[in-house]
Parts: structure tokens; C-alpha cells; sequence
């Protein structure tokens, strides 16, 4: 049985070969960028497909370009309600009387008639191949099965050409693009009734530590309820990833050791959560390379973020969060979701950002990258501008969950003025 024949839960996952280099490109980054580009260049992409139907396709990743089956359209269509006409027979600016002389229809084949007169058409349908125009009703007057025309008509109004959206057999959906409802739409016009797509990454989040409890679990002493779990589990599910389990670990090496062995025998990604500094608290950072993987922090000034982690542990790539969950949300973004992408099949990985105006003043004291949660407002004018709505409270998930995305402070940009433009990164998922 060929990989295209099985289903997601029955293909198992191939051996994915790291580029030895990934780890000291890591080691070597300088900015947010270089991060993108050492994941683009150092961890290879999916290696098996699968065929899903159309509408089970969104969100996947194309794995093979899609060609056209048909010309689109299949024939030359009327774009409005109408009368079509040969327009080389009409003088220009001189209004003439055409006697109708026949109908088409969407789904039926065009009227011959030799090119004499004009016949009544409707949106969609086939055109005979006299017609080299097509008159809106509306412009139109009629009485006793004659049609009374003016106005400038030329050859090629309101017709859609065969051919003029697609050729048959040209490509309309290219390989390693995401599908959506607009390319859904495209492939089902191409006549395509399924797409072949990169099998969906698996991932587990192992969530670490003596204080934290599952959500909704009773909490007994000084517990917290875990949201870096459930949180990563959905920015994942909304990139592609096909995520299969959430265990929970105290800070117990031994423990974390087991779980990471079970994990990465179904896993191309495991998020730890939790355990990132080097403290004697924090078994995570021994657990990993005791078994020989390897997990090495982020060599920026984030704020939050700081510890981050990125590393490898047998075939499963390995994402490492902090505890405070705007930090762990700040992590997924500049490493989780753009290893999600590139493990799903995509070639470029830096996350969705643009450009606002600043609606606030700023003194940075620290040179540092910063994301702050904020809000777009927009002005009397129409422009947009974003609100900070809380600094320096990694731990506070509010500000988050009320704001449309983060701002990205470089590190040299220590003064910031209302009106100057700074990098805005909308939520997704």
C-alpha cells in the first residue's frame, strides 16, 4: 500500500534527517531572523503524503502541483444577464434595432443561428462562437422581439474568454502552498476531486513542574492550573499540526526522561513547558541531553521569552517554553509555530507582521527584543495605530487574551514616539 492510499492515523512517520549544522546555526543567531533562517536551512521538511479530499484539505500543505483537468472556463460565458451580438456588425455610436432570435442558458448548449440578430443570454452560459460581445439588459431596450441597442459596444464586453482563468493542464495550485477555501475553490473549478498533501506533524507537550495541574484538575496546596498546555496545543492545531497528547510531569528527571521516550516514538515535534532555566530545580535541562539529544537556549535578549529553548532528542524536533505563559506565547511564535511550518511542508516560516503607528510615547532603558500585548485603535482619519495594554507582567495571560496581537521592539529601538512605525505581529490561531 502507497502512502497515498493510506489514511493520516496509518502512515507512520519517517526517519527525519537533521542537518549537523542546525545546532551551531542556532548557537550563531543574532536576530528573530536568523532563528527563521537557521530553521529554514537546518531542519528538513516532511517526507511522506497522503491524497485528502478537498474538503478535508484546509490548512494542508500541497506536496504536488496541482494542474488544471479543463480550460477555465471550458467556453466562452456570458458575465452578465444580457443580450450577445456580433459586434463587428454594429456601427459605432449609431444605435440600431436587433430582432431576438434565440436563448441561452447555463447548462445548455448554445443556440446556432448563424450570426443574425441577437440572442437573450443569462450569467454563465455558453456563447455561441458569433457572439463577440455581450449588452446588459439594462442598457437595453425591448419591445415586439426586438432589442433596441446604443453606447459603445466592442468585441469581448462582458464575456469571460475559455481558457482566460486556467489552460488545461497548467498548474493553478503549486507545491508547498497552503490550502484554503480560495485554492478549495480553484482545485474544484480544475477539476480536481482530491489534492496530495504532506502528511500533518505529530506533536506532544510535556508539561513540567511539582506546581502545576492539568485544567479543571482539583488543586490541592499551592497548585496552579496549567494554560501553557492548552494554549501551545491550539497555536499548533491552527498551523496543521496534528497534536496527540498533553502529559503532565513533576520535576522528577527520571519521569521527564520516560515521558520524552515515549513522546518522541510518535512525535516530529515535543513542546516542553516549564524546566528551562539551569537551575538545580529544573530537570528538563538534564533530562534532554542525558539521553542524548540535545536542547540549547536562544543566544537573544528577549523580553519575555528568556529561557527558550531549541533542540533535538532521537527523530523529534524539541520546542522548550517557560513557565509564565506570555513568555511561553512569545516562544511559540518566534520557534514553535515557525518549526510547526516548516515540519508541515512550508519553505518559509517567519510569522504574519506589518507595519502600525505607535499611539503611545516610549523610553526602552533595555536593549532588549521586546513583544508587548497590544490593541489596534484606529483614528478619525482611518489610519490605525496600536495601544500598549500591559509591559514587564510575563506571568498575566488578561492583557493577552484581550489583545489583537504583539508589538516587536528591536533592540535599538530605545526611543519610540506616537506615529512612528512599529512591527505588529497579529494573533492566529
Amino acid at each position: 500500500m502507497s502512502n497515498l492510499d493510506v489514511t493520516p492515523d496509518a502512515v507512520q512517520s519517517g526517519a527525519r534527517a537533521q542537518t549537523p549544522s542546525l545546532q551551531t546555526m542556532i548557537s550563531r543567531v543574532q536576530s528573530l531572523r536568523d532563528i527563521w533562517s537557521a530553521i529554514e536551512r537546518g531542519v528538513s521538511g516532511p517526507t511522506q503524503i497522503e491524497r485528502v479530499r478537498l474538503g478535508a484539505a484546509r490548512g494542508r500543505i500541497c506536496a504536488d502541483t496541482l494542474r488544471s483537468t479543463t480550460d477555465i472556463p471550458r467556453f466562452n460565458q456570458a458575465a452578465m444577464d444580457g443580450y450577445g451580438l456580433d459586434a463587428s456588425t454594429l456601427s459605432v455610436g449609431v444605435e440600431t434595432c436587433e430582432p431576438v432570435v434565440g436563448e441561452c442558458r447555463p447548462g445548455r448548449l448554445p443556440v446556432q443561428t448563424g450570426g443574425q440578430g441577437v440572442v437573450k443570454v443569462a450569467t454563465g452560459a455558453a456563447l455561441p462562437g458569433w457572439v463577440s460581445a455581450v449588452v446588459r439588459w439594462e442598457d437595453c431596450v425591448t419591445a415586439e422581439g426586438q432589442v433596441h441597442l446604443s453606447g459603445p459596444v466592442h468585441s469581448g464586453l462582458n464575456i469571460r474568454l475559455r481558457g482566460e482563468d486556467a489552460l488545461k493542464d497548467r498548474p493553478v495550485i503549486p507545491a508547498g502552498q497552503r490550502i484554503d477555501a480560495r485554492t478549495s475553490a480553484l482545485a474544484a473549478a480544475a477539476g480536481a476531486k482530491g489534492v496530495v498533501v504532506w502528511r500533518k506533524p505529530r506533536a506532544g507537550i510535556l508539561v513540567t513542574g511539582d506546581e502545576v495541574a492539568p485544567p479543571g484538575a482539583k488543586l490541592s496546596g499551592v497548585q496552579i492550573h496549567d494554560s501553557n498546555g492548552v494554549m501551545a496545543a491550539q497555536l499548533l492545531s491552527a498551523e496543521g499540526v496534528d497534536v496527540r497528547t498533553i502529559r503532565y510531569v513533576p520535576d522528577d528527571q527520571a519521569q521527564i526522561q520516560t515521558a520524552l521516550e515515549l513522546m518522541s516514538e510518535r512525535c516530529d515535534l515535543i513542546v516542553l513547558s516549564g524546566g528551562m532555566s539551569h537551575s538545580d530545580q529544573d530537570a528538563t535541562r538534564r533530562a534532554v541531553p542525558s539521553l542524548g539529544g540535545w536542547l540549547s537556549s536562544l543566544p537573544l535578549k528577549l523580553r519575555p521569552g528568556k529561557p527558550s529553548a531549541i533542540g533535538t532528542f532521537r527523530r523529534s524536533m524539541l520546542v522548550g517554553m517557560p513557565g509564565n505563559p506570555l513568555a511561553a506565547y512569545v516562544t511559540m511564535q518566534i520557534v514553535g509555530l515557525p518549526l510547526a511550518r516548516r515540519l508541515c511542508g512550508l519553505s518559509s516560516v517567519a510569522p504574519a507582521r506589518r507595519p502600525v503607528e505607535a499611539g503611545f510615547d516610549l523610553h526602552r532603558a533595555q536593549p532588549t527584543i521586546e513583544f508587548v500585548p497590544a490593541r489596534i485603535g484606529e483614528c478619525l482619519d482611518g489610519s490605525q495605530h496600536a495601544k500598549i495594554l500591559s509591559r514587564g507582567a510575563s506571568a498575566r495571560l488578561v492583557p493577552l487574551a484581550e489583545s489583537d496581537g504583539l508589538l516587536c521592539f528591536d533592540a535599538e529601538q530605545t526611543q519610540i514616539d506616537a506615529g512612528d512605525l512599529v512591527e505588529f505581529w497579529p494573533h492566529i490561531g
